[in-house]
């Protein structure tokens, strides 16, 4: 396995440092805490383990806490216990057993197997270190694929007394120690090893999260959900792209948009699912543009508006924008995303053989074709009642100029010849 270097690292958060480690491929080296604990392994990883082997590894603890107001450095005492974690689905952060009320697939636990010497020990100065001595027993009988724990340390300030004092709880030292830090396990048992990972979701969303197949306008955004089928941790690869509605795979030559799939070469554990989204925003006459709305239950602030910036993101609104610029660039007809991916887990494993999906959409710019209907209707009425008046003028005109037809010849009345008188 590949090891991203991690050095001089800073602890902010147990929970939030592991979680970004297991989301990033990440592995050994120096950490060092804000004023914390430094430990010197954020994750071990084991490939080609046999059934029955037996492995030792070791890392160190170190304390380097802020001095108290007197200026003494405080005493902490430190527990190490080994837990079990699963992948919450969505966003594939690590679910660790001690957190949740959910149930570890056996077929992934690793946490009967492995001891600590010492399990738990005293730092009374900064600078002081503690080395944790990891032994691995697997079982005879243990079957092929990915096993998946964590060493939690858990730190605690020990008053004069002798009493153990949350480290939370001491705004003597330095604010924001974490309570909690994670060492991750990843461990591969060699036999019959599954790979096998397949897209269990595919649609187009806009950037509200409304689930659409015609869009008025871009952005689009692409979600994608990975599962994986197999029983080793697996990172999807491959790209998506964005094209003019032609269903061949080969479109992806002529794309509008490509994007590399998971360019952090996040793992997915076994049985879990991992989303990923991608948006396409192209250069378009009409585009959307967000909107962060600052505030809080009682106040709603728009940019501009006084104390807006003294108040945190309430949520996010989308305001539809017009580029005349990119007026020639209307996005209108038949659209597709596609995805060609494969994964693997950066071992001798065999990688998973090329795959494909792809989903058509549309895009039917209403914002431009209302006006244009509406003028084409008001066009159209326009020039019918322009013929209607210059024909009903043109019928008029006719009438009057020409004899109304059968009417008979006027009658011309004959006077008689006057009778003379003999």
């Amino acid at each position: 396995m590949k090891f991203i270097n991690l050095t001089k690292l800073s602890v902010l958060a147990g929970i939030t440092l592991s979680a970004v480690i297991f989301l990033s491929l990440a592995a050994k080296k120096t950490v060092l805490a804000a004023r914390g604990p430094i430990i010197d392994e954020i994750m071990f990883e084991f490939e080609d383990v046999k059934p029955g082997d037996k492995i030792t590894r070791s890392y160190t603890v170190t304390h380097d806490y802020a001095p108290l107001a007197d200026g003494t450095d405080p005493v902490v005492s430190f527990e190490l216990e080994v837990v079990d974690f699963m992948q919450r689905e969505g966003d594939g952060k690590p679910i660790f057993s001690v957190d949740t009320d959910q149930k570890v697939p056996d077929q992934i636990k690793i946490s009967d197997w492995v001891t600590l010497t010492p399990s738990s020990f005293i730092l009374e100065e900064q600078g002081q270190t503690q080395e944790i001595i990891v032994e691995i027993d697997v079982p005879s009988d243990a079957l092929g694929g990915g096993r998946y724990g964590s060493i939690l340390l858990k730190p605690t300030f020990v008053d004069d007394t002798g009493d153990g004092v949350s480290t939370q709880s001491r705004p003597s030292a330095q604010a924001g120690v974490s309570t909690q830090l994670h060492t991750l396990i990843f461990l591969t048992v060699d036999g019959d090893i599954v790979v096998d990972m397949d897209i269990k979701d595919f649609h187009l969303e806009t950037l509200d999260g409304s689930t659409k197949s015609i869009f008025w306008n871009p952005p689009v955004k692409a979600v994608v959900t990975f599962e994986n089928k197999g029983n080793v941790h697996l990172a999807p690869r491959g790209i998506i792209f964005f094209h003019n509605g032609k269903d061949e795979i080969e479109a992806r030559l002529n794309a509008e948009y490509t994007e590399q799939l998971n360019d952090e070469l996040t793992y997915i554990l076994p049985g879990s699912t991992r989303t990923y989204e991608y948006i396409w925003q192209p250069d378009s006459f009409i585009y959307q543009e967000p909107v962060e709305i600052h505030g809080d239950e009682g106040i709603s602030l728009k940019p501009g508006d006084p104390r807006y910036d003294d108040y945190p993101v309430l949520e996010t609104t989308y305001s539809t924008k017009f580029d005349w610029s990119n007026f020639s660039k209307i996005k209108f007809g038949k659209y597709a995303a596609s995805i060609q991916y494969s994964a693997d887990n950066d071992t001798d494993f065999a990688d998973l053989e090329s795959r494909t999906d792809s989903i058509s959409f549309y895009f039917i710019p209403i914002q431009v074709i209302i006006p244009i209907v509406v003028i084409l209707f008001v066009f159209g009425i326009v020039v019918f009642l322009i013929g209607w008046s210059s024909k009903r003028k043109k019928t008029m005109s006719t009438t009057v100029s020409q004899p109304i037809p059968n009417t008979p010849a006027p009658v011309q009345s004959v006077m008689p010849a006057p009778v003379q008188q003999q």
